[in-house]
This record gives C-alpha cells, sequence and structure tokens, in this order.
C-alpha cells in the first residue's frame, strides 16, 4: 500500500511541475509492520569476512599487475564503499533515484580540539528529514582513498562529483557517472565468502548491502553504554521506533546499572532488619 502511495504521489509531483495540478494530496500511509522488516543482523565476523574477501579481489589484480583498469578501480571502489557504509550508518543508494547519490559537496570537515570530525549530509534522502551522518574516525581515511583515486584518475570534482563514480569509459558509461548501486558486487561477495543464501530464501533471512546500515547501528548501540537511541535516529535519519523494533538487541543485564543507579542510597546503608524471619524494614 505504501509503495502505491508513494507513486501516486511521484504522479502528482509530475503533474504539479507541469502546471497540470495546484497541489499534492496528502495521503496517509499505511501502519508499518516494523517486526516483519527485521533483517538477519550481520554478525562482526561476517563484516569481517566481507571485507576481507572484497579486498582479496582487487589486491589480486594488482599482483597481477592490473591498477589501471575499470575492473580494477569497481572492486577498489566497492570494497572501500563496504567499509564507508558499515561506519556512517549511511542508507546505501538502491539506484533509482539520483538525489540518495552521496556528492562530494555532502562531506564535510570540522577540527574541534584537535580532533577531526567528518560528516555526511543527507537531503530528502528515501522522503525521510533531512540529517547529517557522522562518519567514524577510522573511516576518514576510506573516503581520503576515494578521493586519492578519483585526483589520480583525473574526475575529481569537488562541488559536482560523485562519491563512488565511474572512473573509465564503459560501454555507454562514461567517466565520471556515478556508480548507482554496487548490488551485484555485494551478490558476487557474499557468493565467494559463502554467505550467500539460495533462490527463494525469505528477505529477513538474507544479508543485504542495507545491511552495513544496521551493522553501523548495532554496533554504535552494542559499543556505547550512554547513546541514546534518540540521538542514533536523528544521526540517521530514522525514528526511534525502527530503531528499537528492528536494531536493538536490549539486555537488561548490560544495563543493570543505568537502570539502578540511585536507587535507595540511603536505605541501602541501613542494617535490615527482620523479626521472626520477616522482613519488616530498616534501622532508624
Amino acid at each position: 500500500v505504501n509503495r502505491a502511495i508513494v507513486q501516486i504521489r511521484m504522479i502528482w509531483r509530475y503533474a504539479m511541475g507541469r502546471d497540470w495540478v495546484d497541489f499534492v494530496p496528502t495521503l496517509s500511509q499505511a501502519a508499518p509492520n516494523l517486526a516483519n522488516r527485521k533483517r538477519r543482523a550481520l554478525t562482526p565476523n561476517e563484516y569481517r569476512l566481507i571485507v576481507e574477501t572484497s579486498r582479496e579481489k582487487y589486491t589480486s589484480l594488482m599482483k597481477q599487475g592490473i591498477t589501471a583498469e575499470a575492473r580494477f578501480d569497481l572492486a577498489y571502489m566497492f570494497h572501500l564503499w563496504i567499509l564507508i557504509m558499515a561506519n556512517c550508518g549511511v542508507r546505501p543508494a538502491a539506484g533509482q533515484v539520483d538525489r540518495n547519490l552521496i556528492r562530494w559537496r555532502d562531506i564535510h570537515t570540522e577540527e574541534v580540539n584537535g580532533t577531526k570530525r567528518m560528516f555526511i549530509k543527507r537531503n530528502g534522502e528515501k522522503a525521510h528529514l533531512d540529517y547529517e551522518a557522522v562518519v567514524l574516525e577510522n573511516a576518514h581515511e576510506y573516503i581520503e582513498a576515494l578521493r586519492g583515486l578519483q585526483k589520480q584518475r583525473g574526475i575529481y570534482n569537488e562541488e559536482n562529483g560523485y562519491l563512488f563514480c565511474h572512473t573509465f569509459d564503459l560501454g555507454d558509461t562514461k567517466r565520471g557517472e556515478p556508480v548507482k548501486s554496487f548490488k551485484t558486487a555485494w551478490k558476487n561477495n557474499l557468493k565467494a565468502c559463502g554467505l550467500d543464501e539460495p533462490v527463494g530464501t525469505p528477505q529477513s533471512k538474507k544479508l543485504l548491502p542495507y545491511s552495513c546500515r544496521g551493522f553501523f547501528m548495532t554496533q554504535r548501540l552494542q559499543s556505547s553504554d550512554n547513546l541514546r537511541i534518540e540521538d542514533l535516529a536523528r544521526a540517521t535519519g530514522s525514528s526511534q521506533e525502527v530503531i528499537s523494533i528492528i536494531y536493538y538487541d536490549y539486555s537488561t543485564r548490560k544495563n543493570y546499572k543505568p537502570l539502578t543507579e540511585g536507587a535507595n542510597k540511603s536505605g541501602r546503608k541501613k542494617a535490615a532488619i527482620y523479626k521472626d524471619g520477616i522482613y519488616i524494614g530498616r534501622e532508624g
């Protein structure tokens, strides 16, 4: 139902752009069934295997002396794409909407107290509110490596260039045009490292490019005792409800300290009083 509503609104927006209508109607979307949107979690071991397998592909081409061809650059970019996506939480582009593709002008850096910070600005991604994704410090070098590749190929365009773009003419595709998605490379990589699933496997059981975004969210939640779901939602253009149901594996034991901190501090210092084995209070 929601997909149909999106298509209807696109038709109306097109009509308004042609001055055929004066407004785009508001259509109420169906309530999402979040439980059914849950995907199989990408484990740290699977992540490492996927990264290592993608690295082996382009390094094997290097050993063959192939370092200035389209196939090398695409394999190298795919490796960097995995590392960047898993360390910023941005929605991987599916290739259908140009505005979802990351451009160099979307990358922003600043230095605070000697520490470099990097962010990716996202505008209207998947009809969601604008947000600014944080790039983890260990991933800064991956973005710089990508920038270096494009400069080496003479196609770097800081204002209008794409973060992931073709570096060679390839058929009808010209250098500088965006790589719209890495779906095929992702599937081939899963097959190479033995993580692919047979045809007919439900979406909920498959590892998808979107799993990199889920990996970022689950790792942030599991690595920090202080990160609020509200903050993570704002930094990833998601909602607290979606994160709570789909990504957050809540553990009461892990959260024991914040759950119990400050409770009955004064009472704990006083000795408990029992009468005939029955607890009746504390001294004083």
